[in-house]
């Protein structure tokens, strides 16, 4: 852009400002100097007050578009990249695997993507995407490559989307089931050792391993070998670890610095360089590795490089309390930050008009009040708002801070204690903070708070009375919305005393024709609104597709909320880090539950399924957490083609057991209604949610949940399913006085008869416990004068002619 020359195309220019003009508009008979031109940064804006096109006005004074702008213009690449610079800036996939001898189609593979970066003058340039994910796969960051190499004095060859966080690179990758992994500084390194399959994390850059942040992501491994280069870079990385620094002190060491050994290369920089002259011969590169971590040491013993061996600098010159000083003394010192002052103010930024809190600290997280009840919040939110808070120039001048990583720590600190924000860990939800005292039963829905046992009470003596509820009674069981309330639960739909659900009564009728199994159903969902695990029971929906199971979930789920809902199989439950959710909801709602247990896995859970069951307590574990313990409130809701076979034996499992079958298809039948759930959820929720408390204040009639006989034959059969023995014993024998039979009679026909149905039969042992558990039947001696063992008052009943087919008790 040359503005003498813009101005020079056209007639009658006039300044009428420091970076204004107008003049005559070429592109229609003008007399006025109707045309305004203003100069703005790079770029000269030309506008016609009579309506002229600005292409019309540059055609008719012979200019381009491109003449108005020193560069190219926002929202358009550059002719050619990296224009003005003395080298091309910019990067492709290709280039970068030619470069470094990599295959393109595994960095693809690996997330990397070409892209276009833009600055933020509006200036592209292609880049090489390269996503930071978590464990979960998720990316968190973009980082991008945009040269091979660094030029002296040029543009920086890597750079971040705006916002983003430095993390460990190639965590989504990390194979948790090896014993060591390898960290290496950058991702061409990583990549280097992915390609021969060796487990391996990168950091983006020698200074950007941070402990309290990298530590857990790798804790779990028995040997960390971590790979330091003989440069600056690798003596910096070193000193990530060990806590060691040049000139500031001490940094706080890493945690796993016991489990940590450190190695170098011979004759190569890196395992970046070493591919580099390797990649042809991938098994020697894989030697080349092993060799150095067979020779790695822990950092007391590591030989550290001569080029490390730098002296420390003069702290004289590079102290700049030499001029600081004398200032501050004749001011009294350095001001002291008020941090008391500081906390108090920030707190009073997350205060409500009554002056209550919305912001808890409880049980090692963040969470927020939403209007309705509190919601977890993410650590890295909380941290960016409260720097956001720190970098206010009025709170840097009035407390005397700065913001830094200590100030935002001593923050946040202040802010989790108990004066502020913290809740102790032992509080229950829901409780009243005001008092402490518990809030059992007590629901916030979306215009008021509510309490479900009250509710449920009051709508059931209605109903029985056959009057119409009062303001007065709906008073008793409610108030307004308040954080006051310690509750991570709510519903999110209006509480309406007086509405009905037709259609859904409707479809429950047809689902269930029985009318026990639809009470049952009804005390079911007025179980899911309240936290109780009194009854010790779980659901099972069983039957086939198309029955309408699935149905009923999303009913129930929506009834109690998804975000209140949590979804933990059964087998997830010997993972350490998938139960927590069970402590934070009102149900585990499993749809098609997975019930495939080749091995038998199911075994060894089912004492914690049945704790769980029971309301005991688990351990809430969170990777990167501290661990408590916390009461489980998740009621067990599954649905299932194929009941699980339970290995219980005892009456443990089975009384906490309810099947509710499900025998009516519609599915592709005449009477089916496509999208049932569509037309019941958005208008009959409120009518769902009456129908719910009249079945919890039925439930509260009993101690026990009652299970009609639908219900206990489909659990008998089950029963008889996963209970070979004991349906054996039931077809073969009956119990009879006077009779007797053999203990070796007994078992040999019972190993035959399985040995026959292709069965493995268990030792006599086990048979002979099965007897006793079926008929209260032990083995005794037939007399003093004979030793045979035999079961007394047992009678074999083996006229029963057997058919060609399998007996009952083989599924």
């Amino acid at each position: 852009m040359n503005l003498n020359h813009i101005l020079q195309s056209f007639k009658g220019v006039v300044q009428t400002g420091p970076t204004s003009w107008k003049a005559l508009c070429p592109a229609h008979q003008d007399t006025n100097a109707s045309l305004s031109i203003t100069e703005v940064k790079d770029k000269v804006l030309i506008h016609c007050l009579a309506g002229c096109n600005y292409k019309d006005v540059l055609a008719a004074a012979g200019l381009a578009a491109k003449d108005l702008f020193s560069s190219p213009p926002a929202g358009q690449p550059s002719s050619r990249p990296g224009a003005g610079l003395p080298f091309k800036y910019g990067l492709t996939l290709a280039e970068y695997a030619k470069h470094r001898k990599f295959d393109p189609a595994l960095l693809r593979h690996w997330g990397l993507y070409d892209g276009t970066y833009t600055t933020k003058k509006g200036q592209k340039y292609p880049g090489l995407a390269v996503p930071y994910k978590n464990a979960a796969g998720e990316t968190t960051a973009l980082r991008w490559r945009m040269l091979l190499d660094r030029p002296e004095k040029g543009p920086s060859a890597f750079l971040w989307n705006k916002g983003n966080r430095a993390s460990l690179y190639g965590l989504w990758r990390l194979d948790n089931a090896e014993k060591s992994v390898i960290l290496v500084e950058g991702e061409s390194d990583c990549h280097a050792l992915w390609s021969v399959g060796i487990n391996a994390l990168g950091t983006p850059g020698a200074g950007n391993y941070k402990p309290n942040r990298d530590d857990p992501a790798i804790e779990f491994f028995e040997t960390i070998y971590v790979h330091l280069e003989k440069d600056d870079g690798g003596r910096n990385f070193f000193q990530r670890f060990t806590g060691r620094a040049d000139d500031d002190g001490r940094r706080p060491p890493s945690r796993l610095l016991p489990k940590m050994l450190f190695f170098s290369l011979t004759g190569y920089k890196d395992p970046g360089e070493a591919w580099l002259h390797l990649h042809d011969k991938p098994e020697e590169f894989r030697r080349l590795i092993g060799a150095a971590i067979r020779q790695a040491k822990p950092a007391e013993t590591f030989p550290q490089p001569e080029c490390w061996k730098k002296p420390k600098p003069d702290s004289a010159k590079k102290d700049g309390r030499a001029v600081t000083s004398p200032i501050n003394g004749e001011k009294g010192g350095r001001p002291q930050t008020d941090y008391i002052g500081l906390v108090d103010n920030y707190m009073r930024t997350f205060q409500d008009q009554s002056g209550q809190l919305t912001l808890r600290h409880w049980r090692n997280a963040w969470y927020q009040y939403n209007g309705r009840c509190y919601k977890p919040r993410l650590e890295g939110d909380i941290e960016g708002d409260a720097m956001a808070y720190l970098q206010n120039r009025d709170v840097a001048s009035t407390y005397h801070v700065q913001p830094s990583n200590n100030a935002l720590r001593n923050l946040l600190l202040g802010l989790r204690s108990s004066r502020c924000a913290g809740i102790p860990a032992e509080t229950k939800a829901p409780s009243w903070l005001s008092t402490g005292e518990p809030a059992d039963g007590w629901l916030a829905m979306r215009n008021t708070l509510i309490s479900i046992e009250a509710a449920a009470l009051t709508h059931y003596a209605v109903r029985l009375d056959c009057r119409p509820l009062e303001e007065a009674d709906i008073t008793s069981f409610t108030r307004p919305l308040t954080p006051d309330l310690l509750s991570t639960f709510s519903l999110d739909y209006d509480y309406d005393p007086f509405a009905q659900c037709p259609r859904f009564a409707n479809w429950l009728a047809t689902t269930q024709p029985d009318p026990d199994v639809q009470r049952a159903m009804m005390m079911l969902m007025g179980l899911a609104l309240v936290p109780d695990t009194s009854y010790n029971v779980c659901f099972f929906l069983s039957g086939d597709g198309g029955t309408g199971k699935s149905t009923f979930l999303d009913i129930l789920q929506a009834l109690v909320g998804p975000e209140n809902c949590c979804r933990v199989p059964l087998l997830k439950m010997e993972d350490r880090f998938s139960t927590w959710p069970l402590a934070e909801n009102l149900l585990n709602i499993v749809g098609e539950m997975p019930t495939d247990d080749p091995q038998g896995r199911l075994r060894y859970i089912e004492g914690d399924f049945k704790d769980s069951i029971s309301g005991g307590t688990i351990t809430v574990e969170r990777k990167g957490k501290d661990i408590c313990t916390a009461r489980c409130t998740a009621r067990h809701v599954f649905a299932t083609n194929s009941l699980p076979v339970f290995f219980d034996k005892s009456e443990g499992i089975w009384d906490r057991l309810v099947i509710i079958p499900f025998e009516q298809r519609f599915r592709g039948q005449a009477s089916e209604v496509r999208n049932i759930r569509d037309t019941i959820i958005p208008k009959e929720l409120p009518g769902i949610f009456n129908y719910a408390l009249w079945g919890l204040a039925e439930l509260r009639h009993h101690t026990r949940f009652p299970e009609p006989e639908a219900c206990q034959a489909a659990k008998r059969f089950h029963r008889d399913r996963c209970d070979f023995d004991a349906s054996y014993l039931r077809d073969n024998y009956h119990a009879s006085d006077g009779a007797e039979i053999s203990v070796s009679e007994a078992y040999g026909h019972y190993r035959t008869q399985l040995l026959a149905n292709g069965l493995a039969p268990r030792s006599s042992p086990t048979f002979q416990q099965a007897v006793a558990r079926i008929y209260g039947i032990r083995p005794t001696k037939r007399s003093q004068f004979d030793a045979t063992r035999v079961f007394r008052g047992l009678a074999p009943n083996f006229a029963v002619q057997r058919t060609q087919a399998p007996p009952s008790w083989i599924s």
